[in-house]
C-alpha cells in the first residue's frame, strides 16, 4: 500500500516540475512553467496580440518576418521592450479526496484532517517577473530587401512553495487497519518546491517584397519572411519531501506525525529530487503578408514558428538519518544522508510549434485598424514532457494522457485619438484573446490520478489596452497592459527610427 501510494505521489503530488521518487520519475502535470508565446512589443499586447497581418514594426522579426517590408516606409529602426509579469500557479496544497470509484471521502477529525478539508483544496503561488523581453535592429537594403537581428525572451519563471499533503481514501487491498467506512487512508508526502526556467531567443530574420500585377483598381503586394532562431534554455527545479511518521517507533503517531502539520526539518527530510537542463537548439519562422486594395488597406498575413525540445536530467536521492538509540531505534536527531537513488534520468521539456493567420483593415484616412489573428499551439508536442521516461512499475500508461492543442483567437483596435502637427501622434488600443483549456489530462482507471490531475476545461479570456505615442517621427513610445485570471502583463516599448 505505501509502495504504491508513494508512486503515486512522485508522479502526480503537484509539485512544480516535480520529479522523483521510489520507483518512477514523472513531471508535475498540475502546475507547469508559463510561455510567453504571443508577440512581442507593447503596441501589439495592446491589440491582444492580434499583429500578424500589420507587423508593421521591428517585432515583425519575430511575430511574422514578411512585414519587416513594411519598415521600407519609415527607414531603419530600433526597437527595445521591457515586460512585467505577475502570474499566479495553482497545486493541490491539502484535503481529503477518495480514490475509490463511487466512494465519498470521510475525514477522521484527526490533525489537519477534518471536514472542511473534504475534496481537494487548491493553492496559488504568486510569482512576478521584469526583464527586457525583446530588442531588434531593423535595416533596409536596397532592392526592397530588410534585415533584423532580435532577442527574444519567451519564458523568464521562476516560483516557489510548500504544500501540506491530502489525505487520500484507498481500498484496503486485504489490509486489516480501516477505517469506518472500510478503506484504508493515506497521505501524500509535504513538500517544498522551488524552480526556475529561462528561454532566450536569438534570431536573424529577413523579408522581401513583390509588387504584384494589379487585378482592375485592385493593387496588391505580397512579401515573404523567413528567420533562424538561436534558443539559449536553462531549467532548474529542485523538491524536497517529508517523511510522515519516520520516528513513530520512538514516539508513535500522534498528532504532528501522520496526521498533523509538516515537519519541514532538516531531519524529516525523506528524499528530495533535482531536474536540471542547460542547452540550446535552432529553429526557424517563417510567414507572408499580402496587402490589397487602395491605399493597401486590406492585409493577411500568416506565419510559422517552430518551437523546440531540450534534454533533462534528473537526479533522485534517499535521505535517512544516521545513528540510533540505545535501544537500537533511529535517534530524531541524527544527521541526515542523502544517497543516489536514481542518477540522471532522462527528461524532456518543449516549445510547441505555432501556427498563425491574420487579418487587418485600415480605414480611409489611416486613423482606424482592426485586426483579428487565428493561432493554434500544439500543445500536445508537450505531451513527451510528462510521459517521456515513465516507468512501468508505476502502473500508469502513456496513452492514457493527452494534452489538446489550443486555437487561439485575438482581436484588437487601434484608434489615432491625438494630434498635434509637426509634434506628437497619440493612438489608444484596445484589444481581447481567448486561450482555451491545454492542460493534461488522463482518461485511464486510477482513480487517485484522476482525482488530482482533474480540474474545470474553462478557456481563460484576457483583455489587453495600451497607448502609443510618436514623437516628430523620431521615436515611438508604447504601453500596454494585458489583464487575465491567471497572469498580468505589463509592457512598455520604445523604437527608434531612422
Amino acid at each position: 500500500m505505501r509502495q504504491r501510494l508513494s508512486t503515486l505521489f512522485c508522479l502526480l503530488s503537484v509539485v512544480v516540475l516535480g520529479t522523483a521518487a521510489t520507483q518512477a520519475q514523472q513531471r508535475d502535470p498540475d502546475t507547469t512553467f508559463k510561455f510567453n508565446l504571443s508577440t512581442p512589443g507593447a503596441r501589439s499586447l495592446g491589440l491582444g496580440g492580434a499583429f500578424l497581418a500589420l507587423a508593421d514594426d521591428a517585432t515583425a522579426a519575430y511575430s511574422n518576418p514578411a512585414g519587416l517590408t513594411n519598415l521600407t516606409v519609415g527607414g531603419s529602426e530600433v526597437a527595445v521592450e521591457v515586460r512585467h509579469n505577475q502570474f499566479a500557479n495553482s497545486f493541490v496544497d491539502r484535503g481529503h479526496f477518495s480514490a475509490v470509484n463511487g466512494v465519498e471521502p470521510v475525514a477522521t477529525n484527526i490533525g489537519v484532517d477534518f471536514e472542511d478539508h473534504l475534496g481537494l483544496n487548491r493553492s496559488e503561488a504568486q510569482s512576478q517577473t521584469t526583464d527586457l523581453s525583446f530588442l531588434s535592429f531593423g535595416y533596409v537594403l536596397p532592392r526592397g530587401l530588410t534585415l533584423a537581428l532580435y532577442r527574444h525572451r519567451l519564458a523568464d519563471f521562476h516560483t516557489a512553495f510548500e504544500t501540506q499533503g491530502p489525505f487520500v481514501d484507498l481500498a484496503c487491498d486485504g489490509r486489516t487497519d480501516s477505517s469506518s467506512n472500510g478503506l484504508c487512508i493515506a497521505r501524500y508526502l509535504p513538500r517544498k518546491s522551488s524552480s526556475s526556467l529561462d528561454i532566450v531567443n536569438y534570431g536573424l530574420s529577413g523579408a522581401f517584397e513583390l509588387k504584384l500585377p494589379a487585378l482592375g483598381r485592385l493593387e496588391s503586394a505580397i512579401s515573404f519572411g523567413v528567420g533562424v532562431s538561436y534558443y539559449d534554455f536553462t531549467l532548474s527545479s529542485f523538491n524536497q519531501f517529508y517523511d510522515l511518521d519516520r520516528f513513530s517507533e520512538v514516539s508513535g503517531r500522534q498528532v504532528g506525525e501522520f496526521y498533523g502539520p509538516p515537519d519541514y526539518t532538516d531531519g524529516n527530510l525523506k528524499f528530495d529530487s533535482l531536474e536540471e537542463g542547460q542547452g540550446d537548439a535552432f529553429a526557424a519562422n517563417v510567414g507572408f503578408l499580402w496587402k490589397l486594395g487602395r491605399q493597401q488597406r486590406w492585409s493577411i498575413g500568416g506565419v510559422f514558428r517552430q518551437g523546440a525540445t531540450f534534454d533533462t536530467g534528473r537526479d533522485l536521492r534517499t535521505c535517512s538519518p544516521q545513528g540510533g538509540t540505545d535501544e537500537g531505534q533511529v535517534d530524531p536527531r541524527s544527521p541526515i544522508v542523502c544517497d543516489f537513488d536514481t542518477a540522471l534520468r532522462a527528461g524532456k521539456f518543449t516549445i510547441p510549434d505555432t501556427f498563425g493567420l491574420g487579418f487587418a483593415f485600415r480605414s480611409a484616412e489611416g486613423k482606424t485598424k482592426i485586426a483579428l489573428d487565428l493561432n493554434r499551439v500544439r500543445y500536445s508536442q508537450r505531451l513527451i514532457d510528462f510521459t517521456f521516461g515513465l516507468d512501468p512499475a508505476s502502473g500508469l500508461k502513456a496513452r492514457d494522457f493527452r494534452i489538446e492543442d489550443a486555437d487561439q483567437i485575438h482581436l484588437g483596435v487601434e484608434r489615432v485619438v491625438l494630434v498635434v502637427e509637426s509634434l506628437f501622434v497619440g493612438t489608444a488600443r484596445f484589444g481581447a484573446w481567448r486561450e482555451p483549456f491545454h492542460e493534461l489530462e488522463y482518461s485511464g482507471g486510477d482513480e487517485a490520478t484522476a482525482a488530482l490531475i482533474r480540474r474545470a476545461k474553462d478557456a481563460e479570456i484576457h483583455y489587453s489596452a495600451g497607448f502609443g505615442l510618436v514623437i516628430k517621427e523620431d521615436y515611438q513610445l508604447d504601453f500596454a497592459a494585458d489583464l487575465a485570471d491567471g497572469a498580468n502583463t505589463y509592457s512598455f516599448s520604445l523604437v527608434k527610427f531612422f
